[in-house]
This record gives structure tokens, sequence and C-alpha cells, in this order.
């Protein structure tokens, strides 16, 4: 820096202005330079934050996809115990079989998880 101080010292001293232009012109393109290289610096900056915000998302977006399958497989196997007993009581139904101990269960899981605890 004190070198271009003395540069342009000297240039203004002797009354040069073509070299005093020249002098100006690299003076304005090593300013450009240096805020082009800041700018790059941000810009990188900036990409990694933003990649890890991105990772973070997709980390949290994998844990609850991990959550609703299991809540998917938890519904689906309710569902089916719940076919399976719709199958059963229209099968005693059909077949006019009174109500006995192993379809208390099938009655009550008709609906969901719960049994008929009324003695018929």
């Amino acid at each position: 820096m004190n070198f271009l101080k003395k540069a342009r010292k000297n240039l203004t001293g002797e009354n040069r202005t073509l070299k005093f232009l020249r002098y100006a012109v690299g003076e304005i393109i090593l300013v450009v330079v240096d805020i082009l290289i800041a700018l790059q610096i941000n810009n990188a900056n900036e990409n990694n934050k933003t990649e890890q915000k991105e990772l973070i998302l997709l980390m949290q977006m994998q844990q609850n996809l991990k959550e609703d399958l299991a809540d998917a497989q938890g519904n689906l196997k309710g569902n089916l115990k719940r076919i399976r007993a719709n199958e059963m009581v229209l099968l005693a139904l059909k077949n006019n079989i009174p109500l006995n101990d192993s379809l208390k269960y099938f009655y009550g899981n008709i609906f969901g998880n719960f049994q008929l605890t009324t003695n018929i």
C-alpha cells in the first residue's frame, strides 16, 4: 500500500496525467478483483450454509418417512385384524353359531381393539 501511495504522489507531483490515469485504472482493477474475490468467498460460505440446511431437512424428512411407514404398517396390521374379525362374525351369523367365548374376541374386534365383556 505504501508503494501505491508513493507512486500516486510522484505521478501527481510531476503532472504526468497519462501515467496517473494508468495508475488509477490499475488501482480500480485491483479493487474490483478484491471485491470479486470477497464475493466468491461469500458465495462459497452461503452455499455451505445452504447445503447444511438442506442436509438437516433431508434427515428430518427421512425420519418422518420412517415414522410414517411404521404408522402405516401398524394401521395395516390393525385393519387386517378387523377384516378377519368381520369375516369370522359374518361366518358365525350365516351359520347361526351362538355367541361363545371364542366369538366374543371377534365381535369385539369388528371396529377396533376391544373385546365384548357382556355375558349373553
